[in-house]
């Protein structure tokens, strides 16, 4: 079986989150591979590229081995020369699952496209067009949530960015990303919904359900359907600084011991 991937990291807004109104769109990371993805890096935007405005698109083929490990990296087709080093730099630091002894290691190569693009909106339309890019980006986070890729989701979060669930802080795209994984794997076939965003002045408030059988190690076999939100804290490059996530947990405690 082959797996698709799609997944974004931000690198900046217009008006108030970036100085020349010129807002970039995120990367997006095209991947088809026969092996699933563990931890995924987008490649940063050369800045004289940026600042060139030049756009661009690169396709690089690697193998994987047996531990998931990127090798035998080169590039296959590319639009400009500028983007190709930090394309390589990307699926260098990317891993994927490691395959057990037991398993068959099939010999197919891997590709990944990246697509470096800008794109420049209309002064008048400014504000509608920032609302619109705020809950697309509320909406890639969502779709993250469920791709079952916890690094994709960290992804959306500033370097030294901060998750806060119920009060208990998680610092840093590694720690982030370790939260996320023990909810997906402690609900294999969870879906989150996004059911709102609400957006103010100087925070995001991201509203959402969450719906799943905790059948992962050690579950208890029960199904849970709960609400929570988020608050964020988008910094400068367009990212999430900080998040403060709070549900009733009494009530997901109930709903794991006794199910809906």
């Amino acid at each position: 079986m082959r797996y698709c991937l799609f997944a974004v990291a931000f690198v900046g807004w217009t008006a108030a989150f970036a100085a020349d109104n010129t807002p970039l769109l995120a990367h997006v990371i095209d991947s088809s591979t026969n092996r699933i993805p563990s931890h995924t890096v987008a490649p940063e935007y050369p800045r004289k590229a940026r600042r060139d405005r030049v756009e661009g698109e690169v396709q690089v083929c690697f193998d994987v081995d047996r531990n998931g490990r990127t090798h035998r990296i080169a590039v296959r087709n590319s639009t400009h020369r500028a983007f190709e080093k930090p394309s390589i730099k990307a699926v260098r630091a990317s891993y994927f699952r490691p395959v057990s002894k037991d398993e068959e290691l099939q010999a197919i190569k891997s590709c990944r496209v990246f697509i470096f693009s800008l794109e420049p909106v209309e002064r008048e339309d400014d504000v509608v067009s920032e609302v619109d890019r705020l809950k697309q980006f509320a909406v890639r986070y969502t779709r993250a949530w469920n791709g079952q890729d916890p690094a994709s989701v960290a992804a959306f979060f500033a370097a030294e960015g901060t998750l806060s669930v119920n009060g208990t802080p998680s610092v840093g795209r590694e720690a982030i990303a370790a939260v996320v994984a023990s909810f997906m794997s402690g609900f294999p076939d969870m879906v989150l919904t996004m059911d709102a965003l609400d957006i103010e002045p100087d925070r995001l408030i991201f509203r959402w359900t969450f719906v799943g059988t905790n059948s992962g190690p050690e579950g208890t076999g029960n199904a849970v359907n709960f609400s929570g939100y988020e608050e964020w804290t988008i910094d400068d490059d367009g990212l999430i600084g900080v998040s403060l996530g709070n549900f009733d947990n009494d009530e997901y405690q109930r709903q794991l011991k006794n199910g809906i």
